[in-house]
């Protein structure tokens, strides 16, 4: 329990929330996705123990900032849909834990399949980084909210993405 506060802060695996249908108000998964290349199965948790009306803010590691929208159109090439591995070194075990970078419109989509409506997604950019080199601000709303939040990539630019997502 948080002093002051009827909040318990728990910590737990995101496939497998030990909690009721409809029990939480406010979900909020940060550092967490970029590890999860597949997270089909954590957003139907998130939306099974989440409130109608609740929020889940989730933080995504964001392939699509600035320098790689920029590089991949320079290269004529789209930006991937999946997720990209951003090992800087080969994992020496077959089942090392991912490092992965998303696609922030194909997790938009995959809340939605989960039953989570994007409520707003919020880009900003750490104060060492001017507001140009990082790309533009964009903010969305829409109900049973989830929200994601991006950190840039292993460029470091720090675009940060907290889509909100709500129940309807």
């Amino acid at each position: 329990m948080l002093e002051g506060t009827d909040i318990k802060q728990v910590q737990m695996q995101a496939d497998d929330l030990k909690f009721a249908d409809g029990e939480l108000d406010l979900i909020t998964m940060v550092r967490v996705m970029h590890h999860i290349p597949e997270p089909t199965a954590e957003f139907a948790e998130i939306a099974r123990v989440l409130a109608p009306g609740g929020t889940a803010i989730i933080e995504v590691a964001n392939y699509g900032h600035y320098k790689n929208r920029r590089r991949h159109k320079k290269e004529g090439r789209a930006l991937p849909t999946t997720p990209v591995d951003i090992r800087q070194t080969k994992a020496d075990e077959p089942d090392a834990i991912a490092f992965v970078n998303h696609n922030v419109d194909t997790v938009v989509g995959q809340l939605s399949a989960a039953g989570l409506q994007l409520e707003s997604k919020l880009v900003g950019v750490q104060p060492a980084q001017p507001a140009a080199q990082a790309g533009a601000a964009d903010q969305r709303h829409a109900g049973r909210r989830a929200g994601h939040a991006g950190a840039p990539g292993q460029e470091q630019l720090r675009s940060e993405h907290l889509p909100e997502a709500r129940k309807s």
